[in-house]
């Protein structure tokens, strides 16, 4: 169905057709109402490269999961992660009160062109790009051909004025949650993580072998457990390794450096009988509605998905109405610890 079949239908020129879907004056009345019931009763859509050449503005903003290692059975990604579906619901909404619209898809490595189709053809205005690390050559190419794109948690920098990127401090928030952990006289901490390659997980494993350094301490590598950011599946699969490969020798804290993984890992603790904090402390990073309904509930590192979903909407719109950044590259640091009956102090401090 296009334009063309709506105007047979309706008994009128092609022409015609698209004044009425460009809201011109120009258009009786009687012959608006006849081509809007065509339209309605077909559930016409308008190719928005048409509404590109006859002048309207395209109002819709790409948001691109990219998904490189997906290996759960269901193949569900969105779903599977609380920062995922968060991040779109404040999109969504923050969008929807600058008068944007938020076309959501997931981008694989070996499809990432699909990114350049859209803008090529105009189906998009700009392009927001999260989940896994992926730093390719048709990114950069985008920002050189003046295409509008804002980054999180993909790289450090960038001096491409049409690229923003917005990350966290993630480095200084495991280096905190670390800390918490270090304060409360843990020197045996494992490490609940996702895979290496990725650019958050990274940042945060720098964090966390920083504050261990401050401490005069070296990582064991047996205390790492690394898994897919999957709410189930992910951080009980890396509990199980690292403690397949502790023994006995167990250590006294984890830092689950995400808290996507934080219910399966509880779940893989519990399976094992180990119970927190009497037995193992637990700390979280990234913050989760789960942690405060667990049995303790979870103290927590909370970093705010709406900040992060406003910051790149925000000077999204701000490169679309072409107004010169001064800065492209964004680092949030706000931050909420809320300390739960997660961590057992060992330290030996006599309290009053």
């Amino acid at each position: 169905m296009n334009s063309s079949d709506i105007a047979k239908l309706a008994g009128v020129s092609r022409s015609t057709v698209s004044r009425v879907l460009n809201n011109y004056g120009d258009i009786s009345d009687k012959t608006r109402q006849k081509v809007e019931a065509v339209i309605k009763e077909y559930n016409y859509v308008p190719n928005s490269f048409g509404q590109g050449l006859v002048g309207k503005p395209n109002r819709i903003i790409g948001l691109f999961i990219v998904d490189i290692d997906n290996k759960s059975e269901d193949n569900l990604i969105l779903s599977r992660s609380e920062v995922f579906y968060n991040f779109i619901a404040y999109a969504s909404d923050i969008a929807h009160n600058l008068n944007y619209n938020i076309l959501i898809s997931i981008i694989d490595p070996e499809h990432m062109d699909n990114i350049q189709k859209l803008f090529i053809n105009k189906s998009i205005c700009g392009g927001l790009i999260i989940g896994d690390t992926y730093d390719h050559e048709i990114i950069d190419s985008l920002g050189r051909q003046n295409y509008k794109i804002a980054l999180h948690n993909q790289r450090e920098h960038s001096d491409i004025p049409n690229i923003i990127n917005v990350n966290v401090d993630n480095v200084t928030f495991a280096h905190i949650a670390t800390l918490e952990l270090l304060k409360n006289g843990h020197k045996k901490i494992g490490l609940i993580t996702g895979s290496l390659h990725k650019y958050t997980v990274q940042k945060r494993y720098e964090g966390f072998l920083q504050a261990l350094s401050e401490y005069g301490l070296e990582f064991d590598p047996t205390y790492i457990g690394i898994g897919d950011f999957h709410r189930e599946s992910g951080g009980y699969d890396a509990v199980k390794q690292l403690l397949g490969k502790c023994g006995s020798s167990l250590p006294t804290a984890l830092l689950i450096s995400n808290s996507v993984m934080l219910p399966g890992a509880l779940q893989a603790l519990k399976e094992a009988g180990l119970k927190i904090p009497e037995d193992i402390s637990v700390i979280g990073v990234g913050g989760s509605a789960y942690s405060a309904y667990t049995d303790p509930p979870i103290t927590d590192l909370v970093i705010d998905s709406q900040l992060i979903a406003s910051a790149m909407i925000s000077k999204m719109t701000e490169l679309l109405d072409m107004k010169k950044l001064q800065d492209n590259n964004i680092l949030l640091t706000q931050y909420e610890l809320i300390s739960r009956q997660s961590i057992k102090d060992i330290s030996g401090k006599v309290t009053n």
